[in-house]
C-alpha cells in the first residue's frame, strides 16, 4: 500500500510543471484532486502501521501555517489570508505525505524523475507554440517569449531550471542504468532551449549559475559525467542563435534598465514602507498587493519571495521561515559530499529565481522542502541503527 501511496505522490508532482493545464472541467484541479486520493490512502496506510517521528523542521513549518491562519485577525483582505493559509496548509500536509512514504531509501528521487517527466510536458507544449509561431514572430518581431505547461515565462524557466540540475544529478548517479542516462542527457538541452525561450532574465542567469555549479563540481571528481555535461550543453548552445530570437538576448542586454525590472523596484520600495510602519506582523497572508497599492499606485504581487515574507509576514513569519532554511541547510550538510553539492545547487537556483519570484506557497518550492527533509530521513535511521549497535 506504501508504494501505492508513493505512486500517486509521483502523479501529483508529474503533473506540477504544467498545472495550469491539468484541469478537468467541473473538478478542481488533477493535482488537487490527485491529493485528496493520496492523502486518504495515506492516513488508512500510516495508521496501519507506527507513524514515522516527524522532523524539527515539520515543527517550525506547522508554526508558520499556524502563524499565516492568525494573520488574518489583522489582515489587510482577511478572505485572501484565510484562502493563502489554506494553501498553505494543503502544502503542509503534502509534505508530510512525502516525508511518511518517501524517505526510505532513494524514493525522494522518484519524485524528481516524475517532475521531470511533467516538464517534458511543458517543453513539448512550448515547442509546439514555437514551431506554429515562429514564422509570425519573424516577421514582426513584436513577439519573442514561449510558455509552457500554461505557466507564465518566468515560472516555467524557474521550473526548468530546477529540473535540468535533477536531470544531470540522477544522470551521474552511481547505478543508474545507461538507457536512463541517454534520457536525461537528451533532455537537458532540449530544457536548456526552453529556458531561453522563455526569455525570463532571472531564468536564464540562474540557469547558467547552475551550470557553473554543476560543472566545478563534475570537474573535480567524475571527469566522464563532465564530458557529458560539455557535450549535452554545447549541443545546445549550438542551437541558441538558430533558434531563440534575436529579441531574448535585447530583452537579456537591458539588464536593470528593462522596465518590468523599473516597476519592481518601485514595488519593492513600497513593499519596504510599509513593512517599516508594520515591522512584527506584517499585513497578512496574501496581502502584499494590498499594501503596497496605495503608494505604488497599482495591485502587483511581490515578485520576490523574501521581500514578501517579510512584508506579509512581519519579522515573525520571517525570521520563522528563516529558521527553516537554516534547519534544512544543517541537515543538507550531512549529506554525502556529491549530494550535498546538488542540493546546494538546487536551492542556488531557487534563490536566483526567488528574487523575481513569490513563490513561497509554490508547489515546486515545497517539493524541495519536502525531498530534502525526506532524503535526510533514509540517512539518519541506517546511522541510528549503527550507533545502536
Amino acid at each position: 500500500m506504501r508504494k501505492v501511496v508513493l505512486g500517486f505522490l509521483c502523479a501529483m508532482v508529474f503533473c506540477i510543471p504544467f498545472e495550469e493545464m491539468a484541469a478537468v472541467e467541473g473538478l478542481e484541479t488533477i493535482i488537487f484532486d490527485l491529493g485528496c486520493v493520496s492523502l486518504v490512502l495515506a492516513v488508512f496506510t500510516a495508521l496501519r502501521r507506527r507513524l514515522k517521528t516527524p522532523s524539527p523542521a515539520f515543527g517550525i513549518l506547522a508554526f508558520y501555517v499556524v502563524l499565516s491562519f492568525t494573520s488574518a485577525l489583522w489582515a489587510l483582505q482577511p478572505d485572501e489570508a484565510i484562502r493563502g493559509s489554506k494553501t498553505n496548509l494543503e502544502l503542509l500536509v503534502f509534505a508530510w505525505m512525502v516525508w511518511e512514504f518517501a524517505s526510505e531509501e532513494d524514493r525522494a528521487f522518484w519524485l524528481f524523475r516524475a517532475y521531470i517527466l511533467g516538464c517534458c510536458v511543458s517543453l513539448a507544449g512550448m515547442f509546439s507554440a514555437y514551431a506554429a509561431g515562429a514564422q509570425w514572430m519573424m516577421a514582426t518581431e513584436s513577439e519573442y517569449r514561449f510558455q509552457g505547461g500554461g505557466l507564465n515565462e518566468n515560472f516555467i524557466a524557474t521550473v526548468l531550471d530546477l529540473s535540468i540540475a535533477m536531470a544531470i544529478y540522477l544522470a551521474g548517479r552511481t547505478g543508474a542504468r545507461r538507457s536512463a542516462r541517454l534520457l536525461y542527457w537528451a533532455y537537458v538541452p532540449a530544457a536548456v532551449l526552453g529556458v531561453f525561450l522563455s526569455g525570463s532574465r532571472a531564468g536564464i542567469i540562474a540557469l547558467c549559475a547552475g551550470l557553473v555549479m554543476i560543472a566545478i563540481t563534475l570537474s573535480l571528481r567524475r571527469t566522464k559525467t563532465a564530458v557529458a555535461l560539455m557535450l549535452s550543453v554545447g549541443s545546445a548552445a549550438a542551437f541558441l542563435p538558430r533558434i531563440v530570437p534575436e529579441g531574448v538576448f535585447q530583452r537579456l542586454a537591458e539588464g536593470s534598465r528593462a522596465e518590468t525590472f523599473q516597476i519592481r523596484i518601485q514595488l519593492w520600495k513600497a513593499g519596504f514602507q510599509y513593512f517599516a510602519d508594520h515591522p512584527f506582523f506584517g499585513c497578512g497572508t496574501y496581502n502584499f498587493k494590498f499594501s503596497v497599492s496605495p503608494r505604488a499606485g497599482e495591485v502587483l504581487v511581490a515578485h520576490n519571495t523574501f521581500i514578501s515574507l517579510l512584508v506579509e509576514g512581519g519579522l515573525v513569519g520571517f525570521l520563522t521561515m528563516t529558521a527553516f532554511w537554516f534547519y534544512l541547510a544543517r541537515m543538507g550538510s550531512f549529506l554525502e559530499r556529491d549530494e550535498k553539492l546538488f542540493w546546494l545547487t538546487l536551492f542556488a537556483i531557487w534563490g536566483i529565481c526567488a528574487m523575481s519570484l513569490t513563490w513561497e506557497t509554490n508547489k515546486t518550492t515545497w517539493l524541495l522542502y519536502s525531498c530534502l527533509m525526506a532524503r535526510f530521513a533514509s540517512l539518519r535511521r541506517p546511522l541510528r541503527r549503527q550507533a545502536a549497535a
